[in-house]
């Protein structure tokens, strides 16, 4: 009993002082960190009778606005948009579309930039106030968190894995020195490390990157670690096969994707991340037999700068979310779901008119119509007030005539964003159309329970254009 009470004193003493030094490494925005934009899931069940090139069978459907009318078995000519019908049967609620779990998995998108608590900023003589106060935490991270996470590191350690994993965490947010990211590399490729150790440490080499320049780790390491995580999504590190898990894999990939924004080398073939680019969409082509990696594949593709992605990828993505042979391999529905969110974060804003005929057509699939929404979301802010009518319009259909609580859910999202980005325009276009504002009071108050969570994340997005708005938000705060 002694022995046993040792140890757990031990280990909420090495959780209190890694809860320590992660203060020192707090960036959430900046590391769209951990539960934020990408978690790969398991290996998905086998669906029965063969699974087609590129996983699910031969698509069924081909969505309007990239490439052409749907082709479903007896869907019948499209229907003209009307006012939305009513909902026949309830829906539903589970806790896989519950807003909690979304707003979990996506929360980082919206909540506002928080400061870097690590700066790189050399201690002088009388520093007092921000700068002191930086300076001191920039020291400590060097010279004394540092050294203690990579400690917990050490094989010999004895440190539990959710420790070691969040160590990692907490590494790549800190990180200056070239011997840090060895360490992790040397994590993510051991067989004898948890999978839940070899994942964050794949993860936190993507944490590496900086939004503020001052921080950035030299462009040449940065470029290295990008060729060193592709070898590990390829198994092959260093002219040797090697056994990496799926999902390590996957999280390798995404780590590429968030070192997307920092900088890359000046040569022609490198500069733009158009190197990666390529890499990246040759990968695409290649039929791995789980999905998974082309949806990591196709997340990390989003992420990278425009300028070095050729307008032949563009075209292929469109093919792709089209349901046509790719690359010479078709995608099935998850896959072309992530093509719609990575083309809509790399094309123009233009390509909003494509977005909304895949929102507003009920035959097209549920995961497209999902991303669709969520891509629009992100667009707010991009389209001019005319456009912003036109995409209420078809968002406002989601509200009653979805049977997907998803769907239905993710409206409430789309109509605050819509909202808030007019507010935040000075423009009232949005609260005189359809009584905007209102609909989402209004489903705050007498909506059943499970969409009361939607409108209330709806209503605080429309709320922070008025506060941004200043005195023009004034109606809608009086509402």
């Amino acid at each position: 009993m002694r022995a046993r009470g040792c140890r757990s004193s031990l280990r909420r003493c090495w959780s209190g002082l890694l809860a320590a030094c992660i203060l020192l490494a707090l960036t959430p925005r900046a590391a769209h960190a951990h539960g934020g934009t990408f978690a790969p899931p398991p290996p998905p069940p086998q669906a029965k009778g063969p699974r087609g090139p590129g996983g699910g069978g031969p698509p069924t459907h081909v969505d309007p606005g990239f490439g052409g009318p749907i082709v479903t078995p007896g869907s019948g000519a499209p229907k003209a948009p009307g006012r939305a019908s009513k909902r026949k049967t309830p829906i539903t609620p589970s806790p896989e579309t519950s807003w909690e779990l979304w707003w979990h998995l996506h929360r980082e998108a919206f909540l506002p930039a928080r400061r870097f608590a690590h700066a790189a900023i050399t201690p002088h003589a009388g520093a007092s106030g921000a700068d002191g106060w930086q300076a001191e935490r920039a020291v400590l991270a060097r010279t004394r968190a540092t050294p203690f996470l990579l400690a917990l590191l050490e094989p010999g350690a004895r440190v539990p894995d959710d420790v070691v994993a969040s160590a990692c965490l907490a590494l790549g947010k800190i990180a200056e020195d070239a011997a840090v990211i060895d360490a992790l590399f040397r994590l993510v490729l051991d067989p004898a490390r948890a999978d839940l150790v070899r994942e964050s440490a794949a993860l936190a080499l993507g944490l590496l990157r900086r939004d503020d320049e001052a921080l950035r780790l030299p462009t040449a390491r940065i470029e290295a670690t990008r060729g060193r995580l592709l070898q590990v999504f390829d198994k092959h590190v260093d002219g040797q096969r090697v056994d990496v898990p799926l999902r390590t894999r996957c999280f390798a990939m995404y780590a590429i994707g968030l070192l997307g924004d920092q900088p890359f080398l000046a040569d022609p073939l490198s500069r733009d991340g158009r190197l990666i680019v390529k890499l990246i969409w040759e990968r695409v082509g290649v039929e791995y037999g789980e999905r998974d990696l082309t949806i990591a594949l196709l997340t990390a593709l989003g992420r990278q700068p425009r300028a070095g992605v050729p307008d032949g990828v563009i075209d292929g993505l469109r093919e792709v979310i089209a349901g046509r042979k790719t690359l010479g391999h078709s995608f099935d529905h998850l896959e072309r779901a992530h093509a719609v969110t990575a083309l809509a974060r790399l094309a123009d804003p233009s390509g909003h008119a494509a977005l909304l005929r895949l929102v507003g057509d009920a035959r097209a699939l549920l995961p497209l119509r999902l991303a669709a929404m969520l891509a629009l979301t992100d667009r707010a802010p991009l389209l001019e007030g005319v456009e912003r009518t036109a995409a209420l319009r078809v968002i406002r259909q989601s509200f009653d005539a979805d049977q997907e609580l998803l769907a239905s859910g993710l409206a409430h999202v789309a109509l605050g964003s819509f909202v808030g980005a007019d507010l935040a325009t000075g423009s009232e276009r949005t609260l005189s159309f359809d009584g905007a504002d209102r609909l989402l009071l209004d489903r705050l108050a007498e909506a059943p329970e499970y969409l009361r969570g939607w409108a209330a994340l709806g209503l605080a997005l429309a709320a922070r254009g008025a506060k941004a708005a200043g005195e023009r938000g004034g109606p809608f705060r009086a509402r």
